[in-house]
């Protein structure tokens, strides 16, 4: 009999350190959860903080530009009408750069007849 309730003792003993080591490997996710719940909102705030300075370089950008900036939202937004305003740059640039190309062989063809002429 008494070797039962030694074996019931150790196992009631067992038991209870298995329920303290489970409780602190509980109290220790729940303290690693709210730490990467704080890190999240820190790189939340900051990404917020970056869609705003970026969309306000932007619209400063589109203002010099004298391009009308759409509105901006989200990164995402943000990421589509920056792309937007590129491909905007990028024909203003072909477009001038074919007028000057147009300018050059007008130049050209006006000095070739200038050149026939005398």
């Amino acid at each position: 009999m008494t070797t039962e309730i030694n074996d019931l003792t150790e196992m009631v003993e067992s038991k209870d350190a298995l329920i303290v080591k489970l409780r602190a490997e509980k109290a220790k996710l729940k303290i690693n959860n709210k730490r990467r719940a704080e890190h999240g909102l820190v790189y939340e705030s900051k990404a917020k903080n970056l869609v705003h300075t970026t969309t306000m370089v932007y619209e400063m950008a589109c203002k010099l530009q004298k391009v009308s900036p759409a509105k901006v939202g989200s990164l995402e937004d943000f990421e589509e009408s920056f792309e937007d305003y590129c491909r905007k740059q990028d024909e203003r640039g072909n477009s001038s750069k074919n007028a000057l190309n147009m300018d050059e062989e007008n130049s050209e063809t006006e000095e070739e007849d200038d050149g026939e002429g005398e």
